[in-house]
């Protein structure tokens, strides 16, 4: 009878370790908002840059607005070893 529940509670407490130490790993390399548009209009050509992966969206959405506003281009990659979404500036 107990041998269900016990199992659930300790998957379920696995699962939330899991995410805690992600959580932490993103937040040590992370501490602090940066201005993204501001960082990526102070860029220069061949420069990299590094966000947290939860940003992704807003970064894509960003590179490719720069990118008609400036004429400018932007290139972003998903790293997913580091779980940072790297932005570089080609021109």
């Amino acid at each position: 009878m107990f041998g269900g529940y016990c199992q659930n509670v300790y998957l379920c407490t696995r699962k939330l370790i899991n995410n805690f130490q992600i959580t932490k790993k993103m937040e040590h390399n992370y501490s602090e908002k940066t201005p993204i548009r501001a960082t990526l209009k102070e860029m220069e050509v061949g420069s990299l840059v590094h966000f947290p992966v939860s940003r992704t969206s807003v970064i894509r959405s960003t590179t490719s607005t720069l990118n008609l506003e400036l004429q400018r281009k932007y290139v972003s990659r998903l790293n997913r070893e580091t779980m940072t979404i790297d932005v570089t500036r080609e021109a």
